[in-house]
């Protein structure tokens, strides 16, 4: 069998290029989902002539071979992954591909009975909480009216004989009877939330209520349990027409917001493939918190847009925030995983860290650090030999007489240092600005590499 692959992103299909040219993640998933149902993609068509191929089945292809031979191939690489999932011992992917339950049903990540390896566990607390949470603003709640109201708009049209405008995906299926009942109710809900948004007493520094008030909030809008699975149905029927209109293009991002908040608020629709339940009010109460601020980055009203009663509303931000990895992590072990395995450097101490996660290792190894404390030496420099602040802040990294004097002062380090130096910087962009600036004064770089 097939040692491993990489499962690869719909985005990575660069070659195709009306797929490829949408704005969103979530665009390239519904447009590509609707030209493989009607048949009208050629790179999947293709699909079943190449992926018997001895390039495939003979070698190990990473995520960059795949692309190049679906370029090559006229094939998808996305779907050609897929299907050496299905036969590979080892899977490798990104951490929101395992720990994201909405990732996971869009990618048809299925965990049972598997191994799951995290490696650079350290980073997974993080994860599993931005996983759990979400931000809402009124921006997007305007967006997502707006979104719904242009496929009102596109049944309307399409039941009075009109062509649709500009489709990106061939199709002879009329709306369904019940489409535009659909998206009415669906816009009501929406201007529900837009409203119980706009009736919140926030002061300037916003205001934080307990995890569980995100129930009574939804409740008043019309987003129950009871209710969440027509709704996330709509919202994708709708997103389904946004992405494979071309005059609607980029226009479908607020409402997958939309619809993820509602999934991290009351689990997910098919609890069958995701193990998602919804949390009880306690563990909500618990673990997580609301908080409700003024919009800061909210563009200036529109008219018609952003008025109420003839006056303008201040922009709101809805945050639901998780501070428990322990709830994506749960969802993830009742997915029927075989195994979990987690390994870092830094876990340390391994007891709260088992606490955090909600989640019980059986069998852990600890081992001493491998650097005696003797070899350490920890120390700060605040100034370059010329004087100059060493400081890396935002307004200062630019500044030529700061990047000198940590070019010369990294020239003296290296004077007696033996072996070499690992030097970090914030980021790539700045450590490409430093060494550009070295090589072209004072021969820091030069300096440097002779040492």
């Amino acid at each position: 069998s097939r040692m491993n692959t990489q499962l690869i992103t719909r985005s990575q299909d660069a070659d195709f290029r009306v797929i490829s040219g949408c704005f969103q993640l979530t665009e390239k998933v519904h447009m590509c989902r609707a030209k493989v149902s009607s048949r009208s993609c050629s790179y999947h068509n293709n699909l079943e002539d190449k992926k018997k191929d001895p390039t495939l089945t003979d070698s190990i292809m990473d995520i960059e071979d795949l692309v190049t031979f679906g370029a090559q191939q006229r094939v998808c690489p996305y779907y050609l992954a897929r299907e050496l999932r299905s036969t590979a011992d080892i899977v490798f992917m990104p951490y929101n591909y395992i720990l994201d339950g909405k990732t996971r049903q869009m990618f048809g990540v299925d965990l049972n009975n598997t191994i799951v390896i995290l490696d650079e566990a350290h980073n997974v607390e993080r994860m599993c909480e931005e996983s759990s949470s979400f931000d809402l603003t009124s921006t997007d709640v305007a967006a997502c009216i707006g979104n719904v109201t242009r496929c009102i708009e596109y049944v309307s049209r399409m039941r009075e004989g009109m062509p649709a405008d500009g489709a990106l995906i061939p199709s002879n299926d009329e709306p369904a009877e019940d489409d535009e009942k659909d998206y009415i109710a669906l816009k009501h809900i929406l201007m529900n939330v837009e409203t119980e948004l706009d009736k919140l007493d926030v002061p300037p520094d916003g205001v934080t209520k307990r995890g569980d008030f995100i129930f009574d909030f939804f409740e008043a809008c019309g987003i129950t349990p009871v209710a969440k699975g027509a709704i996330l149905e709509m919202c994708d029927k709708a997103l389904s027409v946004l992405t494979t209109q071309a005059a609607f293009m980029g226009k479908g991002f607020a409402l997958q917001k939309f619809s993820d908040a509602v999934k991290i608020v009351f689990g997910n629709a098919t609890e069958d493939v995701l193990g998602m339940k919804q949390p009880s009010m306690s563990d909500v109460s618990h673990f997580y918190k609301v908080h409700i601020a003024v919009d800061k980055k909210a563009p200036k009203a529109k008219a018609g847009l952003w008025t109420s009663n003839g006056g303008p509303r201040q922009g709101r931000v809805l945050s639901y925030w998780c501070f428990s990895p322990g709830r994506a992590m749960s969802e993830l072990v009742r997915n029927g995983i075989h195994s979990l395995i987690m390994t870092s450097g830094t876990l340390s101490p391994l007891d709260s860290f088992s606490s955090e996660m909600h989640v019980q290792f059986d069998v852990q190894l600890q081992n001493p650090h491998v650097i005696d404390s003797g070899q350490i030496f920890v120390g700060v420099l605040a100034t370059g030999p010329a004087g100059k602040c060493l400081r890396s802040s935002y307004d200062r990294r630019s500044v030529p007489e700061y990047k000198t004097d940590l070019g010369n002062a990294l020239v003296n380090i290296a004077r007696v240092v033996p072996n070499g130096l690992l030097v970090f910087f914030p980021s790539y962009p700045v450590m490409s600005e430093c060494i550009e600036h070295w090589k072209e004064n004072y021969n820091i770089w030069e300096r440097i590499n002779k040492l």
